[in-house]
């Protein structure tokens, strides 16, 4: 999820309401009106035949990439050719779903093709083309629930409005099947009254999701509302306004909620099903949160009363402070690996840090650089399934997530984001984003 070039959350004026249309059933909820019949999606396009995997992969086709669209990094890309935030893709087997504020694109890695578009009944608040690209949307969630799994995506539209009623903003979230890319389900979100009044642009995203469970934010500078939704039953569980989830964990949807009319915010958990309050925390402002793996979360802040920084791991379901940060990963970001540890990195006051930390007690397994073993540390490009990928001035390397050690033969690429089938990376020139097949 992104955290940089995004508005802080200070107030939520009303709550919202939800209404749920599923598609192919014929059945509605709220309005008792139903949308015109979904368009169908783009023409789709037989994917690549299946390719060897690798889990974790430590080598990379470099004679086999191809360019990924140009949608995937527009407005992402600094001038010297690095990601300044996020990408807006959802990785799956081979194929990789690029989110644009209209459209999510299903890209088949092995040689770039769009195989299906997946979009909207309604018309969207904002569009993309080519010779204008919005940078707003993010990565659409793949959400496994029981034996299958579901790519969830939302939109903000305009639903327009029947008799006397009035347009109105909402999300429309799609439900969309990862074979066929077609949308099997859609769920209306209609949004509180300071989304249609207000003068700053608003964002959504699935913030997080947990067994079949997913959280959706809308935010603006100053409002943010969340839904909880049941991805297997396709249905709203609870809508919470002066609150921003930005994430699950341990089966509590965790964000942050301030006071009308002040700078307070406070660091929460609500339950994931009934959307009750489990925990939360101090007054505090300058707040970011984030989920590091399946029990913490991770808290930036100051102390309201005092002033004071703060930096520490939280147990999402209690709110109990697992463990401060040590001082030398105050500027490092935590990434899970997927499997057992939280691998930070950024840069500290004398350079750049990375450590390993274990995912269920917080406690640190390895921290870089180490003067005694005249080791530096990577900058970490992204850690999965017990493999960490990075650069140091020496070129890419490969450490091992649980002990930090060098691996003996690094890859040719440091991807931003990787799976058993592909890694993507931006190539030598810094301008275009490649997926490169894993071979090893």
């Amino acid at each position: 999820m992104r955290t940089t070039g995004k508005p802080a959350v200070t107030r939520v004026l009303l709550v919202a309401t939800a209404t749920a249309l599923l598609v192919g059933t014929g059945c509605s909820s709220g309005s008792g009106t139903s949308p015109p019949n979904t368009p169908k999606n783009a023409t789709a396009t037989p994917a690549s035949p299946p390719r060897p995997v690798h889990d974790p992969p430590s080598e990379f086709a470099l004679d086999s990439g191809s360019p990924m669209p140009e949608e995937a990094t527009a407005g992402r890309l600094t001038v010297g050719g690095t990601l300044k935030d996020s990408l807006p893709i959802a990785l799956h087997k081979s194929t990789a779903y690029v989110a644009l504020p209209d459209r999510v694109q299903a890209v088949d890695t092995a040689d770039g093709r769009v195989l299906a578009t997946i979009a909207p009944r309604e018309k969207t608040v904002r569009t993309s083309n080519e010779w204008d690209v919005d940078d707003s949307a993010e990565a659409p969630a793949v959400i496994p629930h029981g034996e299958t799994a579901t790519l969830v995506a939302p939109f903000l539209v305009e639903r327009s409005g029947t008799g006397t009623q009035a347009d109105h903003t909402a999300v429309e979230l799609t439900g969309s099947d990862m074979d066929s890319h077609e949308v099997t389900w859609r769920l209306v979100l209609d949004l509180p009254k300071w989304a249609e009044t207000s003068l700053s642009t608003l964002y959504t995203e699935v913030a997080g999701a947990e067994n079949g469970k997913a959280v959706v934010t809308v935010q603006d500078r100053t409002n943010a509302v969340t839904f909880a939704v049941d991805v297997g039953m396709r249905k709203v569980l609870w809508t919470q306004d002066r609150f921003r989830a930005v994430g699950i964990a341990a089966g509590t949807a965790v964000g942050t909620t301030v006071e009308d009319g002040t700078a307070h915010e406070r660091v929460a958990g609500r339950g994931i099903v009934d959307g009750k309050q489990r925990w939360i925390g101090t007054d505090s402002y300058a707040l970011s949160a984030y989920t590091a793996g399946p029990h913490l979360i991770v808290v930036h802040g100051r102390d309201y009363a005092t002033g004071d920084a703060y930096h520490r791991l939280v147990d999402a379901r209690s709110g109990v402070t697992r463990r401060e940060m040590p001082t030398a990963l105050a500027g490092a970001r935590c990434t899970y690996d997927d499997r057992k540890t939280l691998v930070c990195s950024g840069k500290g006051a004398e350079g750049h840090v990375a450590a390993g930390m274990d995912a269920r007690s917080g406690g640190i397994l390895w921290q870089l650089p180490d003067d005694a073993a005249d080791r530096v540390a990577p900058k970490v490009s992204t850690a999965w399934h017990g493999r960490v990928y990075g650069t140091t001035g020496n070129g890419i390397v490969a450490l091992d997530a649980r002990t930090g050690k060098d691996l003996s033969t690094p890859p040719d690429i440091a991807p931003v984001l990787v799976n058993e089938s592909v890694g993507l990376a931006l190539d030598e020139s810094g301008d275009v984003l490649m997926a490169y097949p894993t071979s090893g």
